[in-house]
């Protein structure tokens, strides 16, 4: 409370670094990150060389194209030499058909729905929806409508608000949301 924000990275890489075990540090969806998280990861990354820490930052390449701060964000970690870009490919039409297993739906319209992304195909599957929608829209309609009331209404808002949503923001046009999050 209070500490700025070079003290708060300071205290992250204290927490990551000071132990002989592996430490795991994982950030999902850096392609939506804040400039202020690009500058943590680049601390930390330049920091960790002779640590027993492995960074793992998740991204999807649609749209980052043009993101200056995350492309030289990323650059700056990649050209330190201690990086591995690992691109996960789409599933197959066995891996989906493995997955959807006794679930009842056609893997064959699932995978040409999806194109064999994970993603999407895992969400349709937990939906638990009883046939393969036609559409990206349908699903997330089936996963909506198992939500409760306040989370369908903090959900709404949100949506409406954007891509990018700040839970204050949120908690000003909804009193669901303070139920929810």
């Amino acid at each position: 409370s209070g500490a700025d924000r070079e003290e708060l990275f300071r205290a992250l890489l204290r927490q990551i670094s000071g132990s002989q075990t592996l430490n795991v540090l994982v950030v999902e969806d850096i392609h939506w990150a804040d400039e202020a998280t690009l500058d943590l990861l680049r601390f930390i990354g330049r920091r960790i060389r002779n640590s027993r820490v492995l960074l793992i930052a998740t991204y999807r390449d649609e749209g980052v194209a043009t993101a200056a701060a995350f492309r030289r964000g990323l650059g700056e970690l990649v050209t330190q030499g201690l990086s591995s870009r690992i691109e996960l490919a789409a599933l197959s039409l066995p891996a989906v058909q493995a997955l959807t297993g006794t679930s009842g739906l056609s893997a064959d319209q699932l995978y040409r729905l999806t194109g064999g992304n994970p993603f999407y195909v895992t969400e349709i599957l937990r939906a638990g929806i009883e046939a393969v929608p036609t559409t990206t829209r349908d699903v997330i309609w089936a996963r909506a409508a198992a939500l409760s009331s306040e989370t369908r209404e903090a959900l709404e808002a949100a949506a409406l608000i954007g891509s990018r949503v700040e839970v204050e923001l949120l908690d000003a046009v909804t009193p669901a949301s303070s139920a929810v999050i």
